[in-house]
């Protein structure tokens, strides 16, 4: 089984862009919510708990993308 760092992954998406922007929208948008989720995630990784607003920003961004791979955008 493989494993990446999740800042790998953002790193991927923006070096590989192109195979991915129709699944995923505008590059700008979802690199600007894969690095705010990544923020929010290091404050989990480094054992501090996320007040309410985080977790719902954190729920959020990972339905907005949920959401963009799901459907066709506009």
């Amino acid at each position: 089984m493989a494993y990446a760092n999740f800042y790998e992954l953002l790193e991927f998406v923006e070096e590989h862009w192109e195979p991915l922007a129709a699944a995923l929208g505008k590059k700008a948008s979802i690199v600007a919510l894969l690095k705010r989720f990544d923020n929010l995630r290091n404050t989990v990784a480094n054992n501090r708990e996320l007040v309410t607003f985080e977790k719902e920003l954190y729920a959020g961004i990972a339905g907005q993308i949920r959401k963009d791979v799901s459907f066709e955008s506009d």
